[in-house]
């Protein structure tokens, strides 16, 4: 392969603002939903921040993506929120391994169902109140807080890569050893196994005589 026909792409690093990164959901050219990025932690979003957000969302969508982006009109997209401007920080598809964060996909996937002879043309402009903006909440005793706007309880050890985590065992693992356990683990058992094919032999040697 020729070096010289690579394409080295770099994005820039900035420092963001956690509460302002949102993933939002089009179905059918249709921005249905959003929800925010970093799903273990509370932010302080007041009714006028959510309706704010919503409008932003909604200007965005219908001023740089529109139907630009997929020709079937289903995809996600993550934005970042700063004091004047919003920023596309990435695209992936509607669907897994896409991560939903605070939605299910069957919710998704059941707004505004395809029919025939479609033409997918985009609901524009988009109405901020139309779009299904989740964000997550404290829980309480009874359960966890709903407002206005549909919210969800902070679940503890959750995050926007839950669904490419590793099984628990292995994560409780490394809280009590960390890799150097992990290695004592396999030795011992690599250990165990040369010992059982060790003593398999001698007795099969024993057999034949």
């Amino acid at each position: 392969m020729n070096p010289t026909n690579l394409v080295l792409a770099i994005r820039e690093w900035r420092e963001l603002e956690p509460s302002m990164e949102f993933r939002c959901f089009v179905k059918s050219f249709t921005l249905v939903a959003a929800c925010q990025r970093k799903c273990d932690t509370c932010y302080n979003y007041d009714d006028s921040d959510l309706n704010n957000i919503r409008e932003r969302l909604a200007t965005f969508y219908d001023s740089c993506l529109g139907h630009s982006i997929s020709t079937d009109g289903d995809f996600v997209f993550d934005v970042y929120l700063d004091t004047r401007s919003t920023w596309l920080v990435g695209l992936n598809i509607l669907g897994p391994p896409t991560n939903p964060i605070l939605f299910e996909w069957k919710e998704i996937l059941s707004c505004r169902e395809k029919k025939k002879n479609d033409k997918f043309l985009p609901s524009l402009p988009t109405k901020p109140t139309n779009i299904e903006l989740r964000v997550a909440v404290a829980s309480s005793d009874e359960g966890f807080q709903k407002g206005e706007h549909s919210s969800l309880p902070v679940i503890p050890g959750s995050s926007e890569f839950g669904s490419s985590r590793v099984p628990a065992d292995t994560m409780e693992l490394f809280k009590n050893g960390g890799i150097e356990a992990l290695m004592d683990i396999l030795q011992k058992q690599k250990k165990e196994d040369n010992d059982s094919s060790s003593s398999s032999s001698i007795s099969s040697s024993d057999d034949t005589k």
